[in-house]
């Protein structure tokens, strides 16, 4: 049944010879060179036979024995072993090899893929020549994160750049100098989906796609705005700023003489329950938890 199940795919090939293991190895790469491709010289060391394979005596080529093994008195079954005297069948005498080949990265190979060479691998007495895989293993890059065909970066820009629009230069990786802007008017938006910042990208700037190198993905731009410390604006410069900006959110008439006036300072979120005077003094109960989670609303 062994033999049968081989026929299809398993470890014997139609002529019945077995094909031996392949070996395989790792190759570093950049993405400049995923990008670009590039042809590598590598070498490896491989089990080569020296002179021809003898048939063995002992099993007669088949690489098994037949054994009487007595699993009770008077009750003798026969049992296949491994031949002890040879390999499949053969003695022969093996060395270590070294080999020199030039293997081809193509544009757009994909990281984990898989460079095969066909019966470049190691050599074994009654056994087809195996294989060699080369495994792509993509080096991390200081600029650009793969996904996929798409590209990665992240970019920070200044409030005023946010509002008024931003030009800046990004090294590709075949060497060329990309200017990247945003379209007149458009405003970049700090959180737009559940705190993420804003996405912009650029199609036909990202890796070579896979069996059709002219075609790229995209260049993504993940942008983080950089809002400016604090500092005041003089009347003047206030009063222009709200003319070019759109109208405030919250801009309550009011009589100055009916209201108190409170000025806000900036204090960490986790000060919240912490105050000194409250009822019961200081929150400890409940100190694991999130503070924003101990705000109540007094129930009348």
């Amino acid at each position: 049944m062994g033999d049968i199940f081989d026929l299809f795919g398993g470890g014997r090939r139609r002529n019945g010879k077995r094909k031996v293991e392949p070996l395989v190895f790792t190759v570093k790469a950049s993405l400049e060179h995923l990008y670009c491709g590039k042809t590598v010289k590598l070498a490896y060391k491989r089990d080569a036979l020296v002179g021809e394979p003898r048939k063995c005596s002992t099993c007669g080529g088949t690489g098994v024995t037949i054994q009487n093994v007595q699993i009770a008195p008077g009750m003798v079954t026969r049992a296949q072993a491994q031949c002890s005297q040879c390999n499949n069948g053969y003695r022969s005498n093996m060395k270590k090899e070294r080999v020199e080949v030039e293997v081809r990265i193509d544009k757009g190979a994909a990281d984990k893929s898989k460079i095969k060479l066909k019966d470049k691998g190691s050599e074994a007495a009654g056994a087809e020549q195996g294989d060699v895989h080369f495994v792509i293993q993509q080096k991390p890059h200081a600029l650009y994160k793969r996904h996929g065909a798409d590209l990665l970066i992240r970019k920070d820009i200044g409030l005023v750049e946010a509002l008024t629009g931003f030009k800046f230069i990004v090294p590709t990786l075949d060497g060329r100098r990309l200017s990247v802007s945003a379209k007149p008017g458009q405003i970049i938006r700090p959180e737009v989906r559940s705190g993420v910042p804003d996405v912009m990208c650029v199609d036909g700037e990202g890796m070579p796609k896979a069996g059709n190198p002219f075609d790229k993905g995209r260049l993504f731009v993940l942008f983080t705005i950089v809002f400016p410390p604090n500092y005041s604006l003089g009347d003047e410069q206030a009063a222009l700023l709200k003319q070019a900006l759109p109208a405030p959110l919250n801009m309550d008439t009011y009589d100055a003489n009916e209201v108190e006036e409170a000025m806000l300072e900036e204090i960490d979120l986790d000060e919240l329950g912490k105050g000194q005077g409250a009822a019961g003094g200081d929150s400890e109960d409940d100190e694991d938890g999130d503070p924003r989670q101990r705000v109540q609303c007094a129930q009348s």
